[in-house]
């Protein structure tokens, strides 16, 4: 299996509820997902997290080669897209801090929880592209679903192939959130 391969991952479900309020772009504060009470807790999800794993198994595999790929090498950190999306979301909920689960995050006295979950699919040679959709939900203190806001990009592998054009296909999605916040 190409080390490309493995970073196929499909959004794991939401809890069953009425239907929840999507942001629209340039929802602002008025927005139902930008009036969040704060504090708010970040919540990694199923797909986040093995999308996470996937992502150290194929720095794994790249540095197993002969030839190293340090392009690709350095766009795989596993962290990147946690990170980015953490830093977008502290500019409209600065308190926002990671748990382990909505549960866990209501008990540490957090009004709002939002999941983040990704879905994926990368290229694996030049010309082709790579997507990176990130679905982020919002649950108030009692898990009751409350918003939902998704942001979608993509990037076409450059010739030759030195990265995936995973990092500005993430840029893409989060940046399409933030207009949304």
């Amino acid at each position: 299996m190409p080390a490309a391969a493995a970073f196929s991952v499909e959004a794991a479900a939401e809890p069953a509820a009425r239907p929840l309020a999507a942001a629209q772009p340039g929802g602002g504060s008025g927005s139902s997902f930008g009036r969040l009470p704060s504090p708010v807790g970040l919540v990694v999800g199923d797909s986040a997290e093995a999308l996470l794993a996937n992502m150290d198994g194929v720095g794994k595999v790249l540095t197993s080669q002969i030839i190293v790929n340090r392009g690709a090498l350095t766009e795989r950190d596993p962290s990147y897209l946690v990170d980015r999306l953490t830093a977008a979301l502290k500019g409209r909920f600065p308190d926002i801090r990671l748990a382990n689960s909505v549960a866990a995050s209501a008990q540490a006295g957090n009004r709002s929880t939002i999941v983040l979950d990704v879905r994926t699919a990368l290229g694996q040679v030049s010309g082709q592209t790579t997507t990176v959709e990130i679905n982020l939900s919002a649950f108030d203190a009692s898990r009751k679903p409350r918003a939902r806001v998704s942001g979608r990009g993509s990037a076409v592998i450059p010739y030759p192939a030195f990265n995936y054009g995973f990092q500005p296909a993430t840029d893409q999605a989060i940046a399409e959130i933030e207009s949304k916040l």
